[in-house]
């Protein structure tokens, strides 16, 4: 701190020591910042969670201080619908029932429901 900047805080507070400052306190310095990001940044991408654990955060600080340097990491998901066993024994009657019609009949269908379904109900990924 230059010399200036010591006498306005003595004449603002009358003291030169570090004031209370509000908020919780971070858990990383900028060290541990500089090393999350040089993690993530040169290794493989699709163990950025490992990564995070080497310096031992917890994985939503990780993200935190991931996200304040400009590097936003996701894994996507989609959403698929549940189909239960009655609904897939019902899809695949109405497909047999239509599976023999000329392409002709299929030119004049508006098809507005274009939705991915899943067969077995699977444990998704999430955002990290």
């Amino acid at each position: 701190m230059g010399a200036k900047k010591i006498c306005d805080k003595y004449n603002k507070y009358g003291t030169v020591n570090d004031l209370v400052k509000c908020g919780r306190p971070r858990k990383t310095s900028m060290r541990i910042d500089r090393r999350i990001i040089r993690q993530v940044r040169f290794r493989d991408s699709s163990s950025h969670q490992k990564n995070l654990n080497l310096v031992h955060i917890h994985e939503r600080t990780g993200r935190r201080r991931l996200n304040e340097n400009g590097l936003k990491i996701y894994i996507i998901t989609r959403k698929k619908l549940f189909i239960n066993a009655k609904n897939q024994k019902k899809r695949l009657l109405f497909a047999k029932q239509y599976i023999t019609k000329p392409l002709s009949f299929w030119e004049h269908i508006i098809w507005l429901d274009e939705s991915i379904f899943e067969l077995i109900n699977k444990k998704k990924k999430k955002r990290i």
